[in-house]
C-alpha cells in the first residue's frame, strides 16, 4: 500500500499490481495491451504510464475509488475544476443545461419569494493553460492599478473617489457612499 502513494518507480508499479492487478489487466487488455508481455519485456515505465493515464471510467480507477484503506490514507483534496480529458461535448452540454435550470429555478423562486435569492454560481468547467494565463494577467493588471492608486494617495494626489465627490457636490447631490465629503 505504501508504494501506491509514492510518485513513481517500479515499487509503485508492483504495489499497484499486487492490489489492483486484475482490474489493471482487464483495462490494459481492453485497450490492446498484454500486461504479462509488457512485464516479461521489463517495460515497467510504459506499464506505469499506461496505468497512470487510464480514464476515470476504468476498472482500475473504480477499484481504487472503492478502496477504503486507500481512501483513509489519502489526504483531503480541495475541489477544483473538472479534468479536461473527461470533458466531452456531452458533459459540456449537460453542464450548460444544469446551469440554466438553476437560473430558471432561482428566477421562479424570486417571482414569489419575499426575499430574493442570489443567482446561482455556474458549475465548474475545466481550466486550460490559456485560462490560467488570462486570470494571471488580470490579477497582474489589477495589482498594477492598485499600486498606482496607492502611490497617488501616498503622494496626496486626488483619486477617482475624490473626483466623484467633487462632481456630486457641484451638481448639488450628496456624495455616494464611500466618497469623501467636500
Amino acid at each position: 500500500m505504501e508504494g501506491v502513494l509514492r510518485p513513481g518507480g517500479t515499487g509503485r508499479l508492483v504495489a499497484l499490481l499486487e492490489r489492483y492487478g486484475e482490474a489493471i489487466q482487464a483495462d490494459l487488455a481492453w485497450r490492446g495491451w498484454d500486461l504479462a508481455l509488457l512485464w516479461r519485456q521489463r517495460r515497467w515505465q510504459l506499464l506505469l504510464t499506461l496505468v497512470d493515464h487510464l480514464p476515470g471510467t476504468s476498472h482500475t480507477l473504480s477499484a481504487m475509488a472503492d478502496d477504503d484503506e486507500l481512501a483513509a490514507r489519502l489526504p483531503e483534496t480541495k475541489p477544483g475544476p473538472p479534468p479536461l480529458e473527461s470533458w466531452t461535448p456531452e458533459v459540456d452540454k449537460l453542464t450548460l443545461i444544469a446551469d440554466r435550470l438553476a437560473e430558471l429555478i432561482t428566477a421562479v423562486h424570486n417571482t414569489v419569494a419575499k426575499r430574493r435569492a442570489r443567482p446561482p454560481r455556474p458549475l465548474p468547467r475545466p481550466q486550460t493553460a490559456r485560462d490560467r494565463l488570462k486570470r494571471q494577467r488580470g490579477r497582474a493588471k489589477h495589482d498594477h492599478v492598485k499600486a498606482q492608486l496607492a502611490r497617488a494617495a501616498a503622494e496626496g494626489r486626488p483619486t477617482m473617489a475624490d473626483g466623484a465627490t467633487d462632481q456630486a457636490h457641484a451638481a448639488g447631490r450628496p456624495p455616494k457612499a464611500g466618497g469623501k465629503p467636500a
